[in-house]
């Protein structure tokens, strides 16, 4: 249990960092990710490339293309990640668009009652609002976003080391003892 609790606490102390860190430097977080994403898809499409070849002997035409194109995506978001970053913001604002309206169409389904339809209304208009937002600030976005998930890495980061902590202690919360007293009877 111990061993366990252990790791919650260590857990719990790297979350608080890291989202310390995503608060305080947001850009810099956002473009040292970046550049582990474009090292994984670089390792990845090569890692690709050695087991299609070991099994069969042969790349299909799929394969290499695929693998092509994923070292030079993965060159290409390390020669400038912001860049990247700011394209795959696009790119979700344009997924959010499709959403938001989506969820207008979905609106004025026959099959939905009043309580879903405005629900659906308001998710819709709020997607297309944020595709919005998206698309005239995207850094601010971004920022913003990588702030809020600070803030979730540091509330995880503490929920973790109170598990943790109660993990150690065998899992009992200390809780004031409560005496049993024998009933008596009334005199009268």
């Amino acid at each position: 249990m111990a061993e366990r609790s252990n790791y919650s606490i260590v857990w719990g102390i790297i979350l608080i960092l890291l989202g310390l860190f995503m608060i305080a430097l947001p850009v810099i977080a956002v473009g040292i990710a970046a550049i582990i994403l474009g090292l994984f898809i670089i390792f990845r499409s090569l890692a690709v490339f050695a087991g299609r070849r070991s099994e069969s002997g042969t790349i299909s035409t799929g394969t290499y293309v695929l693998g092509i194109l994923g070292i030079i995506i993965g060159i290409l978001i390390l020669i400038s990640p912001l860049v990247s970053v700011v394209a795959l913001a696009i790119l979700l604002a344009v997924g959010l668009v499709f959403v938001g309206i989506a969820d207008l169409i979905r609106t004025f389904a026959p099959a939905m009652t009043g309580t879903s339809r405005a629900i659906s209304f308001l998710l819709g208009i709020l997607a297309l609002i944020f595709a919005g937002i998206i698309f005239v600030t995207p850094l601010i976005a971004i920022r913003t976003l990588v702030q809020i998930a600070g803030i979730f890495a540091v509330i995880f980061g503490i929920l973790d080391i109170i598990v943790g902590y109660y993990a150690y202690r065998g899992g009992r919360m200390r809780t004031p003892e409560v005496r049993t007293v024998a009933p008596t009877r009334p005199t009268y």
